[in-house]
C-alpha cells in the first residue's frame, strides 16, 4: 500500500516538472521571440541615429556656410554706420 503512494507521488511529482518544464519551454521560445524584436528595433534605432547624426552634420554645415557669407556685407553696413556716424 505504501508503494502505490510512493509511486503516486513520483507520478505527480512528474507530471508537475513536464507541466513546468513545457511552461518553461515556451517561455524561453517567448523570450527568444522577444529578443529578435529588440535587436530588430535596435538595428533600426540605430540607423536612425546615424542619420539623424549626418543630417545635424550638415545642418551645421550650412548654418555655417550661410553665417560666413553674411558676415562681409553686414560688416560693410556696420563700417558704413559707422562712417556716417
Amino acid at each position: 500500500m505504501l508503494e502505490f503512494a510512493f509511486i503516486g507521488l513520483a507520478v505527480v511529482a512528474v507530471s508537475v516538472l513536464l507541466l513546468t518544464l513545457a511552461k518553461n519551454k515556451k517561455q524561453t521560445k517567448l523570450m527568444k521571440l522577444q529578443n529578435q524584436e529588440i535587436e530588430k528595433r535596435v538595428k533600426e534605432l540605430e540607423q536612425r541615429n546615424d542619420e539623424l547624426q549626418k543630417n545635424n552634420q550638415e545642418k551645421v554645415q550650412l548654418v555655417s556656410l550661410v553665417s560666413h557669407d553674411l558676415k562681409g556685407p553686414f560688416n560693410r553696413i556696420f563700417a558704413l554706420t559707422q562712417l556716417l556716424n
